[in-house]
């Protein structure tokens, strides 16, 4: 492999010179990147009207923590609980804590188990499952989201609130669960030479019961029971007693989660056909091997109008990073000029192939401007309350929105069979 020579660093200074680039450098190491090449006139071309949308509901704040995907899966079902407990939507919030306390615990529990049954050595490990597939994050799908719900049921925010440790998990929580979580690993994978199988088992067990109490102490305890008091939307009192987690959830959340259908636009393969989410978890129901429909953009936008005219707001993944600027709340390709940086958009199919354009983010779609029939600019709720809302033109939903979420019925309705 060749090095750079001092020879071709000065033909880079004199090309560099030649191109004029010295006052675009100046002007955007004294301002920034994102306020020396802001193009103003597309924020005028965007405004915050639209002809379908949704009701506002609670606005969520992950704060500095990663649970985008648990706040905006909230955010899609708290509507359809307060309409069933009669509450307006915008006065109920359901538990994020309680949620992803139990992912926590989850993804302790499947490192656990794949540090017993694997043949892997120590050093081998240490480069997948503690390195580029480490199971300790805090991101997570939406079928993780369903599956917690499933098996654990919903809890109002009242009853478990965020705290300081868990809306800036990133200072400690995350780092302090994965020095236990990884400690114990390494106790269990020496352990498996020395002791029996069913001394094994209760090693494990215990463990699991120290990171019980380890994430208990930090992001406080999940109810078993709980008490929820609240006003009606005809502004009468009412209260719930002794109720479990699971038994809230199976009164007041009446949309099936198990019939949303993960959608995908992938050109990598061929559209209307049912694919697998790379994984290296599909041994495990909170990390599976995820099915999804492989559709074109105008496919994935026509049923996201249709869910919208359903009343449902629409889960979505999409590219973000370098297109947020405190204090602008709009998302259109054009915004930056990154071009007098002298860098090309990247296409799509590209960006698909090369990993530039991923699902960094999870947002909810809740209107929609059309004109003429076609959609030109989105409603979308955030889960920062820096950015409450977006204005995202089309030509961002084109560009760099991967995944939405869509009720398998609306799928019938045009014809594409669900892959649930």
């Amino acid at each position: 492999m060749k090095s750079i020579s001092a020879l071709d660093l000065q033909k880079f200074h004199d090309n560099y010179r030649a191109s004029h680039s010295k006052s675009i450098e100046k002007r955007v190491t004294k301002l920034g990147i994102h306020k020396a090449t802001i193009d103003r006139k597309i924020l005028r071309e965007n405004p915050a009207k639209f002809n379908l949308q949704l009701p506002s509901y609670h606005l969520y704040d992950q704060h500095k923590s990663g649970r985008c995907w648990c706040f905006s899966s909230l955010n899609l079902i708290e509507g359809n609980v307060a309409k069933n407990l009669n509450i307006i939507p915008n006065r109920f919030a359901l538990s994020a804590n309680f949620i992803t306390f139990f992912d926590k615990l989850e993804k302790t529990n499947y490192l656990y188990n794949y540090i017993l049954e694997t043949n892997d050595s120590l050093t081998k490990l240490r480069k997948t499952i503690f390195d580029t597939n480490n199971p300790l994050v805090e991101g997570a799908f939406f079928t993780n989201f369903v599956n917690l719900v499933e098996k654990y049921g919903l809890v109002p925010e009242s009853v478990m609130p965020d705290n300081v440790n868990t809306k800036y998990s990133r200072e400690l929580l995350l780092p302090l669960w994965n020095e236990k979580a990884r400690t114990d690993a390494v106790e269990l994978y020496h352990a498996k030479s020395e002791l029996s199988a069913e001394k094994l088992s209760q090693l494990k067990k215990q463990k699991l019961s120290e990171m019980y109490n380890f994430l208990a102490k930090i992001c406080g305890e999940p109810p078993l029971t709980f008490n929820f008091k609240y006003t009606t939307r005809d502004k009468k009192k009412a209260a719930l007693k002794d109720y479990t987690p699971t038994r809230f959830r199976d009164e007041f959340l009446k949309l099936d989660l198990k019939k949303f259908q993960l959608i995908l636009c992938n050109p990598m393969y061929k559209f209307y056909t049912t694919q697998v989410t790379e994984n290296s978890y599909s041994d495990d129901p909170f990390h599976p091997e995820i099915p999804y429909l492989n559709l074109p953009k105008e496919d994935m936008k026509r049923l996201v109008i249709m869910q919208l005219c359903s009343g449902i707001p629409v889960k979505f993944g999409t590219r973000i990073n370098i297109f947020k600027q405190k204090g602008i709340n709009i998302l259109d390709t054009r915004l930056f000029d990154y071009s007098k940086l002298g860098l090309k958009p990247t296409d799509y199919k590209t960006g698909i192939e090369t990993r530039v354009i991923q699902s960094q983010h999870s947002m909810l779609i809740t209107g929609v401007q059309l004109e003429d029939n076609k959609p030109v600019r989105w409603k979308v709720e955030n889960t920062h309350t820096e950015h409450q809302f977006f204005v995202m033109n089309d030509n961002f939903f084109d560009a760099y929105l991967t995944n939405i979420a869509i009720y398998s019925d609306f799928l019938s309705q045009i014809g594409i069979p669900s892959s649930n």
